[in-house]
C-alpha cells in the first residue's frame, strides 16, 4: 500500500505490526504530532519520549567543527527542526511502552513509514542508548564514522549537559 500525506491509519497500523512487537489498541498513539524538542513530540496532547535516543535539548549549544576557533551554534534547535520536518506532513503512530514517573510516555514513533529515531540517530543528531536497540547504535555509528550532524564537531552528551544545568529531562 503507498503512503500518502496524512496517510490512512490501516497503512500505519499494518507496518507496526511488521515491525514491532505487538501492541494493543490501548499501546498505539496515532494522530497529529508536533515536536517538543529534539526526542520528544506532543500527538494529540499526549507528550511522547522517542525510545532508545537522547537528542540535544532545546537550549542546548555546540561548537561547530575541530579547529582551534569553534563557533557555537544552537545544536538543540537544529535536532528539534529535523523532528519537525520529519513529522509535520504526516500522521504519526507511536507504539508506548508505558509512561514514566512523570506521566510522559516512552514509545517509538513512525511517520511516513520511517522509525523517527532511528532518522535522528542516523543524521547525527541523537545520541543512541548503548543498552537500546542495535538499529539506533549502528544508525548512530555511521553518523559518527561520517561526522554528521552533532559529530561534525564538539558537544557534550545530552545527559551530561541535563545533569550540569539543571535541565529537565523532558
Amino acid at each position: 500500500m503507498a503512503w500518502h500525506r496524512r496517510g490512512p491509519v490501516l497503512a500505519i497500523a499494518a507496518l507496526l505490526a511488521a515491525v514491532a512487537a505487538p501492541a494493543t489498541a490501548a499501546d498505539l498513539l496515532v494522530g497529529v504530532a508536533t515536536a517538543l524538542d529534539g526526542d520528544s513530540l506532543s500527538l494529540d496532547g499526549a507528550a511522547i519520549r522517542l525510545n532508545g535516543i537522547d537528542a540535544p535539548e532545546l537550549d542546548q549549544t555546540c561548537r561547530e567543527g575541530f579547529q582551534t576557533v569553534q563557533r557555537e551554534y544552537p545544536c538543540g534547535l537544529e535536532a528539534v527542526a529535523l523532528l519537525t520536518s520529519l513529522i509535520s506532513d504526516f500522521q504519526v503512530a507511536c507504539v508506548s511502552y508505558g509512561a514514566r514517573e512523570d506521566g510522559v510516555v516512552v514509545g517509538t514513533c513512525y511517520a511516513g513509514g520511517r522509525d523517527v529515531a532511528e532518522v535522528l540517530a542516523r543524521e547525527g543528531w541523537a545520541i543512541a542508548d548503548p543498552k537500546g536497540s542495535a538499529r539506533y547504535i549502528n544508525a548512530a555509528n555511521r553518523a559518527r564514522e561520517a561526522s554528521w550532524g552533532l559529530w561534525s564537531g564538539h558537544f557534550e552528551e545530552p545527559a551530561l549537559w541535563r545533569a550540569r544545568t539543571g535541565a529537565p529531562d523532558d
